[in-house]
């Protein structure tokens, strides 16, 4: 078997990212249908933020390196939160997907972290022409 070339790897990069986002709307439309049929299940537990985040991130590194978009954490110290952990996935997962819609291509930059040390925040800075900021906070308790 021979290697792939550029052409058939850019073929296959597309075929996966359409995947993974075909994946992901599935889930969503299921989590939403439970969620208003009273059945989704909330398993609270003591979770480490910082784990779920490089977890996250990584889903998102070929995304980040193609569009040329800093995607980074601030973090001073770990963060636990009481949360389910699947849940507190998908909720970053989409916001971080969403934030890549409002920063621009080269010079995006999205911070996952801590802000005034209390509460877990996810910002998004673009700085072409006009500076954009949107700032989400998850309380820690």
């Amino acid at each position: 078997m021979s290697e792939l070339n550029e052409k058939q790897i850019d073929a296959v990069n597309e075929i996966h990212t359409a995947i993974v986002k075909l994946q992901r709307l599935v889930g969503d439309i299921l989590t939403t249908q439970k969620l208003d049929l009273g059945k989704l299940d909330f398993n609270k537990e003591k979770t480490n933020v910082l784990e779920i985040l490089y977890s996250v991130m990584k889903e998102f590194q070929s995304v980040t390196e193609e569009k040329k978009i800093l995607l980074e954490m601030n973090f001073n110290k770990d963060v636990n939160i009481l949360t389910d952990k699947d849940r507190i996935n998908q909720v970053f997962s989409n916001l971080i997907k969403n934030s890549m819609d409002f920063v621009s291509k080269n010079k995006g930059i999205i911070t996952i972290g801590t802000k005034d040390g209390e509460d877990l925040g996810i910002w998004v800075e673009s700085k072409e022409n006009v500076q954009t900021t949107f700032f989400f906070t998850v309380p820690k308790k």
